[in-house]
């Protein structure tokens, strides 16, 4: 049996370098590399990968996290928190307060 995933592909890629504030799906069985982590600043929930992870890398990072969820609590706190920190209006406070430095 297959497990469900509560969001869409779509909805888990759309958190990129050119949308920082996009949604984070709360769920626990999230990977990413590296390097897009690290980018993107994800929250702690998300599992990192070497940037040059292989497919069965991917599958164990993956099936490991199904047999070990993270705590569903957890995972909403630093949820919420992530994207608070990545919203625009903390984004604009941030960009005027380096404009104003210059």
């Amino acid at each position: 049996m297959e497990p469900e995933f509560p969001c869409s592909f779509h909805d888990l890629i759309r958190c990129s370098i050119a949308r920082r504030t996009g949604r984070i799906p709360p769920i626990s069985r999230a990977v990413a590399s590296r390097g897009l982590a690290i980018d993107v600043d994800t929250p702690a929930f998300i599992d990192r990968l070497p940037d040059e992870a292989s497919p069965l890398m991917v599958a164990e990072a993956i099936e490991y996290r199904l047999a070990h969820p993270a705590d569903r609590e957890v995972i909403e706190v630093l949820r919420v928190d992530y994207l608070e920190r990545k919203s625009p209006r903390v984004y604009a406070q941030e960009l005027l307060a380096v404009l104003a430095s210059q």
